[in-house]
């Protein structure tokens, strides 16, 4: 201890009055440092684990979307197998009558190729008698809704590429695409069953 002048100790005291203060600010700055530290620390492993959950949640999310794209695919895939090897014509319209696809079926069964067909009137496939009742057919059955074969079906005549006429059957289905209406006639050739029919009737 250090004495003042009247014999006091002071040495203590200043220690306290002089040198803790200074102590006392160096550690509370410290002590600030470290908690910055600390929550920086804790702000970058809570960003670290939400970037390995987020990373976690795409994996299994493109996992899902890998799933979903394969099974889309095999899902096409079947319905390309179907519609290209199925026995019967298929033609699809729209609303002014123009063709948008048609299956091999059909291209075959009238004589035409795929690219022939499409933006056709389908019209081009039926006798000329026909051909100039279908627009109308079709124009009043979407203002009225008065069904003559759609839904219905029933025998009618077909026209092939070489002009040559024959009886086919014909059912049509509606479906609405994007907004829009569009008409699936199915179509199955019935010469072979004619010629059938007339050879049975002569052997009677």
């Amino acid at each position: 201890p250090v004495n003042d002048r009247f014999g006091h100790e002071v040495g203590d005291r200043l220690l306290v009055e002089v040198v803790s203060p200074r102590f006392a600010l160096l550690m509370e700055r410290r002590l600030v440092a470290a908690e910055a530290s600390a929550r920086a620390s804790a702000v970058a492993v809570t960003e670290l684990r939400i970037k390995d959950e987020l990373t976690a949640h795409l994996s299994v999310q493109a996992g899902r979307l890998a799933r979903a794209e394969g099974a889309l695919e095999e899902s096409q895939a079947l319905y390309k197998a179907v519609v290209e090897t199925i026995v019967d014509g298929l033609v699809v319209i729209d609303a002014t009558g123009q063709m948008g696809w048609s299956n091999p079926a059909a291209q075959t069964l009238f004589g035409y190729a795929a690219d022939e067909l499409v933006g056709r009137n389908v019209s081009m496939l039926m006798p000329p008698l026909q051909a100039g009742e279908h627009d109308g057919y079709l124009r009043r059955y979407l203002a009225t809704g008065e069904r003559r074969i759609i839904g219905i079906g029933r025998e009618v005549r077909g026209r092939r590429k070489d002009g040559s006429e024959f009886p086919l059957y014909l059912a049509v289905g509606e479906t609405v695409l994007g907004g829009e209406r569009r008409f699936t006639g199915i179509l199955r050739g019935l010469s072979d069953t004619k010629r059938l029919e007339q050879l049975l009737q002569e052997r009677q």
